[in-house]
């Protein structure tokens, strides 16, 4: 899974919360896919010096991460403090600026004992609940933390980011009676849980759900857990038999319903 460094755009309002460090507020328009797309192939939209940079015929900027994704336009001066951003987090994670890398770059690159780490993480997160008035660790105070922290346009942090990685693995386990697995990633060693066994046995990535709930694609960790704990959804085997008249069964649509012309989905 990779992963690009991109500095908040957003206003910070919020207090911050124990060991935050505000991402710099940068004013910028954020743009649909269908926007960001007709921009890139405008009259004068010529390309900058990053792949994501497309440099608008007025003299702003567009950052576009690929065709067919949203963007972000900035103007001139935003654009180089975009930039100084950028470099910070990137010289952060330990890569170099516009580099694409493993999303546990910097956070987690000691998978392969992240495990052992577990019980002490666990142990630090308990701490900062606590000095943050949270009480004890669940999936509400959990929430609410990762809330606070985007709210206040924090930084990712890889001693938060491990605690809260370590508590949706243990929580992982105790709900789907798995355990600490490691699997190789790109360049790294993912921390996984394993559950089930033989031939049923999968692998979940607590981390993942950690980011979510981080960078606000995802605001509450419980529907996280119970998905990818949940059993695999498998495919009927067997075709529903056709009508014996070479009908439609009840409820369905013949061929030449406004429904057959509906293309498959790519």
């Amino acid at each position: 899974m990779l992963a690009a460094v991109f500095a908040g755009a957003g206003p910070a309002a919020a207090a911050a919360p124990v060991g935050c460090h505000p991402r710099p507020v940068i004013a910028a328009q954020v743009v649909s896919s269908s926007a960001a797309d007709r921009l890139r192939q405008a009259a004068g939209t010529t390309r900058g010096a990053r792949p994501d940079e497309l440099r608008l015929r007025d003299g702003r900027v567009l950052m576009q991460a690929a065709a067919g994704e949203p963007g972000a336009i900035f103007t001139s001066e935003a654009f180089r403090r975009q930039l100084r951003a950028l470099e910070e987090e990137a010289r952060a994670r330990g890569v170099a600026p516009s580099e694409s890398f493993h999303v546990l770059r910097g956070l987690i690159d000691d998978g392969d004992r992240f495990a052992a780490e577990v019980p002490r993480l666990l142990g630090r997160l308990v701490k900062r609940l606590d000095d943050e008035g949270l009480g004890a660790p669940s999936p509400e105070a959990i929430d609410r933390l990762a809330a606070r922290w985007r709210e206040a346009g924090c930084r990712v942090d890889a001693q938060l980011y491990r605690e809260l990685t370590a508590w949706a693995g243990e929580r992982a386990i105790a709900l789907g009676k798995g355990q600490w697995a490691t699997r190789a990633g790109d360049g790294l060693v993912e921390p996984v849980i394993e559950i089930g066994a033989g031939k049923s046995s999968r692998q979940i990535a607590p981390w993942q759900w950690v980011g979510a709930l981080l960078d606000g694609s995802a605001t509450a960790i419980t529907p996280l857990v119970d998905d990818a704990i949940a059993p695999p959804k498998h495919a009927p085997t067997h075709a529903e038999p056709a009508p014996a008249d070479g009908g439609v069964p009840d409820g369905g649509e013949s061929d030449a319903s406004p429904g057959a012309d509906i293309p498959a989905r790519s």
